[in-house]
């Protein structure tokens, strides 16, 4: 009996994580005459010594914005209804985490600060994020291009988890669904 109803459960279980997430869409995604809505991300601000990491950022909250069912278009591009994000990544600080010997870092970490804002395209000011942070460690090589590759890549990381974490401390009603 109770090996009969434990796989009633399982396959009851199993039907509705099937049909619940077949087909799932975000309510209010596209506007009324069936367009996406709207966002232009401008390109980041770079206020630290590492080279492209105003590009880097952009580059992962457009892909995070398009994920989520935004249509990313230029400021000329943007409707009356569009939103406009813009930032500044404030700093960028490298700390070594582990070593091997006095002189001779293992691993490194690489921690990120950005502000932003976001805007209707008259100006109004939707909402800022002042000073968001966070870090990734990435290994150090025996070879310096080895180490600055690993960099970049731990900064990519960053970048993309920031990215996401941005996207939804947007305010409810900026992101579609909401």
């Amino acid at each position: 009996m109770i090996k009969k109803t434990s796989g009633k459960i399982t396959w009851l279980c199993v039907c509705f994580l099937l049909f619940s997430s077949c087909g799932y869409r975000f309510a209010g995604m596209e506007g009324v005459s069936g367009e996406k809505r709207q966002i232009c991300v401008s390109v980041f601000k770079n206020r630290t010594m590492e080279n492209g990491a105003g590009f880097i950022v952009t580059q992962q909250l457009i892909h995070e914005f398009s994920k989520h069912g935004f249509s990313v278009v230029s400021k000329s591009e943007a409707g009356a209804g569009a939103l406009i994000l813009s930032g500044v990544v404030e700093s960028m600080s490298i700390a070594t985490i582990s070593e091997a010997s006095r002189h001779f870092s293992l691993e490194r970490r690489a921690s990120l600060t950005v502000s932003l804002r976001l805007t209707e395209k008259d100006g109004s000011v939707i909402w800022g994020g002042k000073k968001i942070s966070g870090d990734e460690t990435y290994r150090v090589a025996s070879g310096k291009m080895e180490t600055e590759r690993n960099r970049r890549e731990a900064l990519t990381a960053l970048s993309k988890r920031m990215g996401e974490s941005i996207f939804y401390m947007m305010p409810k009603g900026s992101a579609p669904g909401e």
